[in-house]
């Protein structure tokens, strides 16, 4: 019967207003109503306790509560914050994609482009499983930094002088920003947005970046805003990962093959 969950906010009122992230379960799809309020009457809430594995990651992240929609809502307003209107841009972006593409292509980019692989066929993520490489449809740095490079390429094509490609660095940054929360706002992708736009800002203000420096200053950065990242897996893997690749790079274009193939 609860076969929809989402994440979302609940707003209490009683002697002071209280807004609490919790866990919304619902026996009927709200996906077209994402990013937006929602006046409900009908519901229960029960106190998520740690009692499993699922209920110590809601804990992590700061989720207390399991609310569980009875009835439908009662009304709905339209949100105009940040957050709400990425992800109707990412609904509207959808929509275009369906349109446009037959249904494997569309399931295929939706989840490599936005991250989103609820209408992933099983068949298709099994395969991906199988093959080894099921990390391609996860949203993460990778895909960030193709898209990056690919701005940088488009927007380097434009003969300018240094203040235009100023101008042209906020706007990437602002883009990265606004992709960041489109997609969900994961940690790896988060992480590699963050990097990317500290070197963006060293561009800007013509500094000499370090990659060390940034990755650490983002990864401070993160935790300032949620200290309990630190416990999330996927945040720990991708500043391991990432700061295993920058330390290991350096040692690895020192070494040189005897074999001139090998070498070429």
């Amino acid at each position: 019967r609860w076969g929809y969950s989402y994440l979302g906010t609940i707003t209490i009122y009683g002697d002071e207003l209280i807004e609490q992230d919790v866990l919304v379960k619902s026996g009927f799809c709200l996906e077209e109503h994402v990013g937006n309020d929602f006046l409900i009457s009908d519901y229960k809430v029960k106190h998520i306790r740690n009692t499993s594995d699922f209920d110590k990651y809601l804990l992590k992240k700061n989720i207390r509560f399991e609310v569980k929609l009875t009835g439908k809502p009662l009304a709905e307003v339209p949100r105009t914050d940040w957050k709400s209107m990425a992800l109707k841009a990412r609904k509207k972006l959808q929509n275009k994609l369906r349109r446009l593409m037959d249904k494997e292509t569309y399931e295929f980019s939706s989840a490599i482009l936005l991250g989103d692989k609820t209408e992933l066929d099983k068949e298709i993520s099994g395969l991906f499983r199988k093959a080894g490489v099921a990390h391609i449809l996860a949203l993460s740095g990778l895909h960030t930094g193709i898209l990056y490079s690919f701005l940088k390429l488009l927007l380097g094509l434009i003969r300018t002088n240094f203040r235009v490609k100023r101008i042209f660095g906020l706007l990437i940054i602002a883009f990265l920003i606004g992709y960041a929360i489109m997609t969900g706002a994961t940690p790896s992708v988060v992480r590699a947005v963050m990097m990317l736009c500290l070197f963006e800002i060293a561009g800007i203000l013509n500094l000499k970046s370090s990659g060390v420096n940034t990755l650490l200053t983002s990864m401070l950065i993160m935790l300032l805003f949620n200290p309990l990242l630190i416990f999330d897996i996927g945040f720990q893997f991708s500043y391991l990962a990432v700061g295993g690749i920058l330390l290991i790079s350096p040692l690895a274009g020192q070494f040189k093959p005897s074999n001139v193939i090998i070498n070429h």
